[in-house]
């Protein structure tokens, strides 16, 4: 789930590259110095008004990227959490498991809904940076990556699994 989140991140970061890089600069320079825009999520907010891309803060995919932003933070700037509870043995000598926040949203449903939307919204936004900047010349299969030219083409969720996650 969260390699599914560091995918966005490098696909906003390339589209940074390609497409404002000459125009405004180093991102972290240019990010450090807006208030509307901070983070990853200030990024990719950047570039979904920017692009004009369809793409609902309120609904899905978004609301699935923020989920998986904080997955990652939880991660990677996790926090000890103390606990004190009388917990009750089972029969087997255990005691029940002690519900975690990563418990409740790490799934498999999760981790589909994750890589879906995440596909999903990078498709969206790669289309309307094409619209909105056709100057880039960006490309049209924005997953296949470097490794789809050296052993052929990466097939997409969609092809693998025949659903449509495009809308």
């Amino acid at each position: 789930m969260v390699l599914s989140f560091f995918t966005l991140e490098a696909y906003l970061n390339h589209l940074w590259q390609q497409v404002f890089q000459d125009k405004l600069g180093d991102e972290k320079v240019y990010f450090a110095n807006q208030q509307k825009y901070q983070g990853t999520l200030g990024k990719l907010d950047f570039i979904i008004e920017d692009s004009n891309a369809d793409l609902s803060r309120g609904k899905r995919p978004y609301q699935t990227l923020k989920c998986l932003h904080q997955l990652r933070r939880d991660i990677v700037h996790g926090r000890t959490e103390q606990f004190e509870k009388i917990v009750p043995i089972a029969d087997d000598g255990f005691p029940e498991p002690f519900p975690q926040a990563l418990r409740t949203f790490v799934s498999q449903n999760s981790a589909s809904r994750g890589l879906e939307d995440t596909e999903k919204a990078i498709q969206e936004i790669n289309r309307a940076m094409q619209k909105a900047h056709p100057e880039a010349e960006i490309e049209d299969y924005p997953l296949r990556g470097f490794t789809g030219f050296q052993i052929g083409r990466i097939p997409t969720i969609t092809e693998q699994t025949g659903k449509d996650v495009t809308g």
